[in-house]
């Protein structure tokens, strides 16, 4: 089949260029007409469009705030893994990062305080708790010591109330007495300064 579409192109051919050589002559008047030489064969196509890439890759800034794009490759450039495609400013980056550890280490700095200040607390309220339960201790054997039957108390009491029942037995004999020396006075017996003694 493909012997029949070469014949068939081959007789198309042979009968074109005979038209063409016998109407030479007569279409010579008014046609531009050429040598034909062997040379490459330049075709311009002009038409509007857009050129993609078959494979390409999206590149983002996450860089915050975004970044100053300082160099990158020229449109069309064949790049391959690994290699630099496109530089962004660093100084706002660095200074950012300076920033970032000067608060980094100030606010280290607070929690290592409040870490020392909080063990010193802690040990201070262990101190007072212990002093306060020592305290306690001493204040409930001075209380039941005070309380006991043989306690201090009993003994303070059963002194205060023999100085007591003293003082009554020595203010009824200094009562008799003053009795006794007012009935000598009028007996005149007695000075006024017995009585007042």
């Amino acid at each position: 089949m493909s012997i029949l579409a070469v014949l068939v192109a081959l007789i198309a051919a042979a009968g074109w260029a005979a038209k063409n050589w016998l109407l030479k002559g007569a279409a010579s008047d008014g046609v531009l007409t050429a040598v034909a030489t062997r040379g490459q064969l330049v075709i311009n196509v002009t038409d509007r469009g857009e050129l993609e890439s078959s494979q390409s890759e999206q590149v983002l800034c996450e860089i915050e705030g975004g970044g100053k794009l300082i160099s990158i490759v020229p449109e069309g450039t064949h790049v391959t893994k690994g290699q630099e495609v496109c530089r962004f400013a660093t100084d706002v980056l660095l200074t950012s990062i300076v920033t970032q550890e000067v608060k980094w280490e100030a606010a280290d700095g607070k929690v290592k305080t409040a870490a020392s200040e909080l063990e010193v607390q802690r040990n201070k309220a262990e101190s007072e708790i212990a002093k306060a339960e020592l305290a306690s201790t001493l204040a409930k054997i001075d209380f039941d010591s005070y309380t006991d039957d043989d306690g201090e108390f009993q003994v303070e009491l059963k002194k205060r109330r023999g100085q007591l029942e003293l003082s009554k037995k020595e203010h009824a004999e200094a009562v008799t007495s003053r009795d006794f020396t007012h009935g000598l006075l009028k007996k005149g017996l007695a000075q006024l300064e017995q009585l007042r003694a």
